[in-house]
């Protein structure tokens, strides 16, 4: 069963969120104080959300993509599978978000929702391109337990979202799976655009023709310049001057569809957060070999979960580990999205660095020294070793 602490913590979440989403209704501004959740967080012996890059594994070779997903990877050996479902579920996240890649394209993605869910997970969510997901096979995952999806759709037309996703006939698939999804029962349904500068002008016409399908859940997150996002930003990423209009428009379309939560999703916020204030951290991920990810934007990996378990890396202390020396000059750097292009490890050139925090020479140097060439030599030894 879900310890009795989070469940708590999740209603108290619940309840903010409600109350933020009736005070956006009314028109009225909100500030959210990110070190309230010191009050409620302090409590956790894991995280309480899980984003799960199960697998890079796609149909796509979308041309913003952050992590070089791509059509040519192999399936991923799933023999580890019922080991990482175990650790998932022992540590009892209230979320887990199965990212990838393309999570329909995975040999078992019905298991592992069913499976997440015979373990106490509350909530099990997928973000998809919608391309293979017929109206069988969101039956199917509704049936084994998904209880939130999401669909990237880039535009009000094919041209628009082609941009992005390579695909001619991608827009009407994402469309028709958005239409099947809307009779299925979920927990929460959305749609998300990421911005470029051929489709930044059609945020209200896009929240418009949603909300007319009867999408309640909009969101909008930045052009990322990372992996293939950052060899394609001198052609797609959009201006600030249109940045700025495009916050206007938002605001413009919040006031117009006042029943509609549109969310501006700020991906580097917890970069700041976790790193140079006292704020609790939430949530951590799983990459694809099964290491503890702090951030999926900052390449430093702090445990291979197949060896210890989740809450074992979480009582070294999460804030501790975002408060080294190493982590704090990474995420320091990452001020704003344009500086994503340039971070001092290319994890597209050289490994993310690897570091068994439960290995004494590792943990001292975690805690002492910010030295890349230091930490690159453990990363090498831990691969070498076939420990990550």
């Amino acid at each position: 069963m879900i310890d009795e602490k989070v469940m708590e913590i999740a209603d108290e979440l619940a309840e903010l969120q409600r109350g933020a989403e009736i005070l956006e209704g009314e028109g009225k501004s909100i500030t959210w104080d990110q070190e309230h959740g010191d009050e409620l967080m302090c409590n956790l012996k894991g995280p309480l959300q899980i984003p799960w890059m199960y697998s890079r594994k796609c149909i796509f070779s979308c041309s913003h993509c952050y992590n070089f997903s791509d059509t040519d990877l192999e399936e991923k050996d799933n023999a580890d599978l019922g080991l990482m479902i175990e650790r998932i579920g022992e540590c009892q996240p209230y979320n887990v978000c199965l990212c990838g890649g393309e999570p329909l394209a995975w040999d078992p993605l019905f298991e592992t929702v069913a499976r997440l869910r015979d373990r106490g997970v509350p909530l099990v969510s997928i973000v998809t391109n919608g391309y293979l997901a017929s109206r069988d096979a969101l039956a199917r995952l509704r049936d084994h337990g998904l209880t939130t999806i999401q669909f990237s759709v880039d535009g009000i037309d094919a041209e628009s979202h082609a941009e992005l996703r390579k695909v001619p006939d991608s827009f009407e698939k994402a469309l028709r799976a958005v239409e099947d999804a809307l009779t299925i029962s979920w927990q929460d349904l959305s749609v998300c655009m990421t911005p470029t500068r051929r489709n930044i002008g059609q945020a209200k016409d896009y929240i418009r023709m949603f909300a007319e399908m009867g999408v309640r859940h909009i969101r909008f997150q930045p052009y990322m310049p990372l992996g293939r996002g950052a060899l394609n930003a001198a052609q797609l990423q959009p201006s600030d001057e249109a940045y700025l209009k495009f916050h206007f428009d938002l605001y413009d379309a919040q006031v117009a569809w006042p029943d509609i939560f549109v969310d501006w999703g700020d991906p580097l916020e917890h970069l700041w957060f976790y790193s140079f204030t006292e704020a609790n951290c939430w949530s951590t991920g799983i990459s694809p070999n099964g290491w503890l990810e702090l951030s999926p934007y900052i390449p430093v990996r702090l445990g291979d979960i197949k060896a210890h378990r989740i809450e074992d890396i979480w009582a070294k202390g999460i804030k501790t580990l975002w408060h080294s020396p190493l982590v704090r000059r990474l995420a320091g750097h990452v001020y704003c999205t344009d500086a994503l292009a340039d971070q001092e490890v290319d994890v597209f050139k050289e490994p993310p660095l690897h570091i068994d925090v439960f290995d004494p020479p590792q943990w001292e140097a975690l805690m002492t020294t910010d030295d890349l060439d230091v930490f690159r030599r453990f990363t090498a030894s831990n691969l070498a070793a076939g420990s990550a």
